[in-house]
């Protein structure tokens, strides 16, 4: 007698994801206009995407994974091959590398710039600076920096606390930063719908 084995393959659908388009979205709770808003989204957030239909596209969020639905003519699917890391987005501790965005108007400029690493090797424990530059027409110069830390998770950062240089004397922040990496643009980050360019791509 002859034995056949029956093999179960199980296949996994790669997520895909959207990032959107504009500041101040809507996400609601049912796919019309007329549905409730459970939360605003800014430009560059990054969304899981799980489906599409009559014009709406039903999405869930990457750091709390509450779902809801968004016009999809307010969201861009990213490439498949450019699927969000947020690991990517840490340097090594000493790193002068980091993520740029320059504000420039007629009688000063502010230069603004976002760098990450790890706390230890391993862990997803994640420290921060922001460091802001200002520069006015007479030559004066003045730069601030400012110390996060939180965690990195599969799709974005999210910053929780503040601290020294040296990570001691945490405070929590009342609203979480989120940092999210897109290619909605060109290659960077956004936070609170500012677009920061890498630097190593500029």
């Amino acid at each position: 007698m002859a034995l056949i084995a029956v093999m179960s393959v199980t296949c996994v659908m790669a997520e895909k994801f959207v990032a959107v388009k504009k500041d101040g979205v809507n996400l609601r709770e049912q796919p019309n206009t007329t549905s409730a808003v459970v939360g605003k989204a800014t430009k560059g957030m990054t969304l899981i995407l799980l489906g599409n239909s009559n014009g709406w596209s039903h999405v869930k969020d990457v750091v709390e994974g509450k779902e809801a639905y968004v016009s999809s003519a307010l969201v861009t699917v990213l490439p498949e091959y450019s699927t969000p890391d947020a690991e990517q987005l840490v340097r090594m501790p000493d790193s002068e590398v980091g993520f740029e965005n320059a504000q420039r108007g007629k009688t000063s400029e502010t230069i603004s710039l976002w760098r990450f690493w790890k706390q230890a090797p391993e862990g997803n424990v994640v420290m921060a600076c922001l460091s802001e530059q200002y520069n006015d027409v007479s030559g004066r110069s003045q730069t601030f920096e400012n110390y996060y830390r939180g965690v990195v998770k599969p799709y974005c950062i999210v910053l929780t606390e503040t601290t020294d240089y040296e990570g001691n004397n945490a405070e929590k922040l009342e609203t979480p930063i989120i940092i999210y990496q897109t290619s909605l643009d060109k290659s960077g980050i956004y936070v609170d719908g500012v677009f920061f360019m890498d630097q190593d791509s500029m």
